[in-house]
């Protein structure tokens, strides 16, 4: 079971649906409810039950572009001089790829995981 996600997420949820409605366009929140089964549970055992394995590089490159966002994010709000936002999202490399981007394969790890039912 995908995630719930919190009140004042569901209302910027609310919101951009809103918007995507201006345009005539329905957005799909699957990928967005992964990234944050992701974040609060960093089990890729989890995101597995969701897609097909073969997937599995798709949603690492969408975390990846998740991280590339929030370092140019990051130098706007430098810009902007919204110092206590730019703060909150320290760190955000280690919560976004713990776990995920690591010295070893994540295939080869996946693998021995699971080498007992192969």
């Amino acid at each position: 079971e995908l995630p719930k996600p919190s009140a004042a997420l569901l209302e910027t949820l609310d919101y951009t649906d809103e918007l995507a409605a201006q345009l005539n366009v329905e957005l799909d929140r699957t990928l967005g409810l992964q990234m944050l089964d992701w974040c609060e549970h960093k089990d890729l055992m989890r995101i597995t039950a969701w897609i097909e394995p073969a997937m599995l590089g798709t949603f690492v490159k969408a975390v990846m572009r998740v991280v590339s966002y929030m370092d140019v994010l990051k130098e706007v709000l430098l810009g902007l001089g919204c110092y206590e936002i730019h703060n909150r999202l320290d760190n955000h490399h280690e919560a976004l790829l713990g776990g995920l981007v690591t010295n070893i394969s994540l295939y080869l790890a996946m693998a021995d995981d699971h080498g007992d039912e192969g």
